[in-house]
């Protein structure tokens, strides 16, 4: 009768360790999938903020191109006028 009591003890302890041990791996496996979610995720992001970025740059060395071109075919023709007034001498 001993041994059988023994036996079911050794039985109980081994079963309640693999429970333990088993819910431990499993809340590891959750965190881990988490983890690897939030990374890609942020990866994500990272490369649509880089090509807004990018747009961006291209957009504005357009436009500073275009300023610095206008810039230079108007040079002098402004110069008898004054600043925040129309063509005709009128303020806007």
């Amino acid at each position: 009768m001993a041994v059988v009591v023994f036996g079911i003890t050794v039985f109980g302890v081994l079963f309640g360790m693999w429970r333990f041990v088993d819910g431990k791996i499993e809340k590891a496996k959750i965190e881990a999938s988490t983890v690897a979610a939030a990374a890609s995720a942020l990866a994500g992001l990272t490369r649509q903020e880089l090509a807004e970025t990018q747009a961006f740059r291209g957009a504005a060395l357009h436009y500073e191109g275009r300023d610095a071109r206008n810039d230079g075919a108007n040079h002098g023709r402004n110069s008898g006028r004054q600043a925040g007034r129309g063509p005709h001498g009128a303020a806007r």
